[in-house]
């Protein structure tokens, strides 16, 4: 983008900012500066690059250009929560009433959704040919899958890896077996790995064998529902870590910590305070508040879909997990 910048052409800024604003779909990664014209975009660009993406300011001909970064995937719950439901609604009418337009390229950057077209009301814009998004080289082939055979336990219908034949080339790490299976096919503890790090290894596991992804390919840092998690796979990890670590994580806990670094950690704080304070009474299952919760743990990730689809609202989310 730099470099078509710098080369100019047949636009103005109001056609570049107009055709990335409403011509382009707003990406996991974002990157916002606001310029006066194309000269300090440019110089902006190649500062920004200059640092590795690590500068928060550049000066541009004595003027200082302040710079605005996100990754929605890895952006905090609290935050997430800021800028969605009636609370981000309010926000967003305020900023658009100030027409502060840096405090509008932050809220974006954090994965504010901003109505552009009310932006871009002044006068006549383009849309303009923009560079490509620079996509990973990388190929995938389907190969055929083993002839079913009666009586056999179905797939995973999110697609197991080993089921689907998926494969990557070019010296990436092929996806045939599994290095985390044990002989039996399910995951395997290394006693000689910390708490937290057999957790991590537990949730990676978890998530390849439920979407087809490599262990590389998994960010720690993205959200679950960055990856598809859904109601039935998150009811079915968190099963899996009470089975696996013996401590129970609930549906809210699941919320409050999106990526899979923040669970995992929280998760093996549990662990950890578990083997520290060791109970010395084992209250009737059936009658345990942890038996009491679990159908309410069920409901909260039930809601999630929903808020996701759009049917439920923030703050009857919110209740329900108070509740």
């Amino acid at each position: 983008m730099q470099r078509f910048v710098e080369r100019g052409g047949d636009f103005s800024l109001a056609d570049l900012a107009y055709t990335l604003q409403v011509g382009r779909e707003a990406m996991e990664c974002r990157l916002a500066m606001v310029v006066r014209n194309l000269d300090e975009l440019t110089q902006g660009l190649m500062q920004f690059l200059a640092h590795e993406g690590e500068s928060r300011s550049v000066t541009v001909g004595g003027r200082p250009i302040p710079i605005f970064t996100g990754n929605t995937d890895e952006e905090r719950s609290e935050v997430k929560i800021l800028l969605t439901g009636s609370a981000g609604e309010g926000l967003l009418r305020g900023l658009l009433a100030e027409n502060d337009l840096e405090k509008l390229a932050l809220y974006w950057a954090k994965g504010g959704k901003i109505p552009w077209a009310a932006l871009h009301t002044d006068g006549p814009y383009r849309l303009i040919a923009l560079p490509t998004y620079p996509f990973a080289r990388e190929r995938y082939w389907v190969q055929a899958s083993a002839p079913h055979k009666p009586g056999a336990e179905n797939g995973s219908p999110a697609g197991d890896a080993r089921a689907s034949g998926i494969t990557e080339e070019e010296g990436a790490t092929r996806y045939g077996s599994d290095p985390e299976a044990s002989g039996d096919g399910g995951f395997d503890v290394k006693p000689e790995h910390g708490v937290l790090e057999n957790i991590q290894r537990y949730l990676v596991w978890v998530l390849c064998q439920e979407t087809g992804l490599t262990p590389n390919q998994v960010n720690l840092d993205k959200t679950f529902r960055s990856y598809g998690v859904d109601s039935i796979i998150g009811s079915r990890l968190l099963r899996g870590i009470e089975k696996v670590f013996q401590v129970r994580v609930t549906g809210r806990e699941m919320l409050e910590h999106a990526t899979l670094r923040s669970l995992s950690e929280h998760a093996a704080g549990k662990v950890e305070a578990m083997h520290a304070h060791i109970r010395t009474t084992h209250p009737d299952p059936d009658h345990s508040p942890e038996s009491r919760a679990e159908y309410r743990d069920e409901r909260v990730i039930e809601a999630l879909d929903q808020l996701e689809r759009g049917t439920l609202s923030l703050d009857a989310v919110q209740r329900l997990i108070d509740g």
